[in-house]
């Protein structure tokens, strides 16, 4: 008989890979956060008495669960995330490794595009995902700008700026606070975050939240690795993760 750590295991993978298969905004990923754990409560409730299936099958047969709830939710009206109802403002600026762009709202900064090649390229990208922003002369945030372009340049270890992770869900901001406190020049794991936030079994759903993180460098995910210590995942690309890690010295 499958053991409960085996669906436990299942639906973390299952959260993650719904959340990208579906690529839902805060307030829908919430409300699928909630029907997950609902089900995990379930599938423990049944401990030793289900039939075991191979995990293929168990996961496919999450998929279809979760999907189908998604998809008879998906309809209704919702309310856009907050950052999606103010002002925000943008700004992209040159780097020693490319173009970085930073979105700003009134709380702080809600988003920051890892280097691109050129200056074009990071504005569509911005453009893309913020198409509400107005662009801000560099000049304007002086602040944040600065401390980029240090810590790329390795002459600054700590960042003090505001953060603005308010669209977000409470799983993800939890993994990121978490990252957050990952001394600079350190790496920890995928498995020591998810000890840290209190789900053990939640590994592969740490990986999915910080390949969401919507302030890399600042909420340093390129810190985690995997527990064998190879790179694992990076949304800017495994070589820009190791010369993060090489100008930190952890590498």
């Amino acid at each position: 008989m499958h053991q409960v750590s085996d669906w436990q295991d299942d639906f973390y993978w299952a959260m993650g890979r719904v959340s990208t298969m579906t690529s839902m905004r805060a307030e829908k990923a919430e409300q699928q956060e909630a029907a997950i754990f609902s089900l995990a409560r379930e599938m423990e409730s049944l401990g030793g008495t289900t039939v075991p299936l191979p995990n293929p099958a168990r996961r496919a047969a999450l998929r279809a669960r979760l999907l189908a709830e998604y998809d008879a939710t998906r309809n209704q009206p919702r309310r856009l995330p907050q950052h999606e109802e103010e002002r925000l403002d943008f700004t992209v600026f040159a780097t020693s490794l490319g173009w970085v762009g930073v979105v700003i709202s009134e709380r702080g900064v809600v988003a920051l595009n890892l280097p691109r090649p050129t200056l074009e390229a990071a504005l569509a990208r911005l453009h893309a995902e913020y198409p509400q922003a107005r662009l801000l002369p560099e000049d304007e945030v002086t602040g944040v700008v600065a401390q980029i372009r240090q810590y790329l340049d390795g002459k600054r270890k700590n960042f003090q700026v505001a953060l603005d992770l308010s669209g977000h869900t409470p799983f993800r901001r939890q993994v990121w606070e978490t990252a957050l406190r990952i001394p600079y020049g350190e790496t920890r794991s995928y498995a020591w975050v998810a000890q840290q936030i209190g789900k053990p079994r939640a590994a592969r759903a740490v990986g999915q939240a910080l390949g969401a993180n919507p302030v890399p460098l600042i909420v340093p995910c390129h810190r985690v690795l995997n527990s064998d210590g190879s790179l694992g995942g990076y949304g800017g690309g495994l070589p820009l993760k190791e010369r993060l890690l090489r100008i930190e010295g952890a590498l």
